[in-house]
């Protein structure tokens, strides 16, 4: 369910890296940051929901800058997980609430707050992450990834491309006709079943992500950088 690889200002930017026309990407940055938006119920539970914001939206950040890399075999993980700031007094009117009636009334709060992350990738790349639900500074709820090529390079609100034309380093602004990512998410799987063809995001890319995931989480536990491996 990686649905934010199915927003049409992602796939131009992913359709770009393949192109060539950036080079090799060798540096990605993301972060997804609320100043206050911790969500209610399961979420804060870590035997629910199996970690906090680097689970939770974190693993967007991460899966699209690493899918528009071309998904490049990781290698090491350096990761630190913070529980500093939340559970906090605030109005939670506008908090996200989960569907479900676990751990709403005797809430359970023992996941982090904030998460990074340090990834490196068997080819030289690197990837950053940064995804918090609660941090003392300016709100920035949108999914952010930035992209470093050898020859241009790209940026995901704002959505922008940047490369040089006869030597002179210019910025494009972006503008695509937007969509419904759920809806083309779910298009698209029903045209695999459908047609008997792989998806965009399939199972194998899912556990990847998800080795990433636990490998920031091991990392944190152990203060140590934690090697990876080819395998399922």
């Amino acid at each position: 369910g990686m649905s934010h690889r199915y927003r049409s200002d992602s796939q131009v930017i992913q359709q770009t890296v393949q192109s060539g026309e950036l080079g090799d990407i060798y540096f990605a940055k993301t972060k997804i940051l609320r100043r206050r938006g911790v969500p209610i119920g399961w979420f804060t539970s870590k035997t629910y929901s199996g970690g906090g914001p680097m689970m939770d939206i974190g693993v967007h950040v991460l899966d699209l800058a690493w899918w528009m890399m071309g998904m490049p075999e990781p290698d090491k993980v350096m990761g630190k997980l913070f529980h500093k700031i939340a559970p906090y007094k605030a109005d939670q009117s506008q908090a996200y609430v989960a569907h479900s009636r676990e751990n709403k009334e005797a809430a359970v709060y023992d996941v982090e707050d904030l998460g990074t992350a340090y990834i490196t990738f068997k080819n030289g790349a690197v990837l950053t992450v940064e995804a918090g639900w609660a941090v003392n500074g300016s709100q920035d709820d949108a999914v952010k990834v930035e992209l470093f090529g050898t020859k241009g390079g790209a940026s995901l609100e704002p959505f922008s491309l940047f490369r040089d034309m006869e030597g002179i380093p210019v910025e494009h602004h972006l503008q695509v006709p937007s969509n419904d990512l759920y809806k083309q998410e779910i298009d698209h799987f029903i045209h695999c079943v459908q047609h008997r063809t792989e998806p965009i995001s399939d199972a194998r890319q899912g556990a990847e992500v998800v080795k990433m995931l636990e490998a920031i989480r091991i990392s944190s536990e152990t203060n140590d950088v934690v090697k990876l491996w080819r395998g399922y």
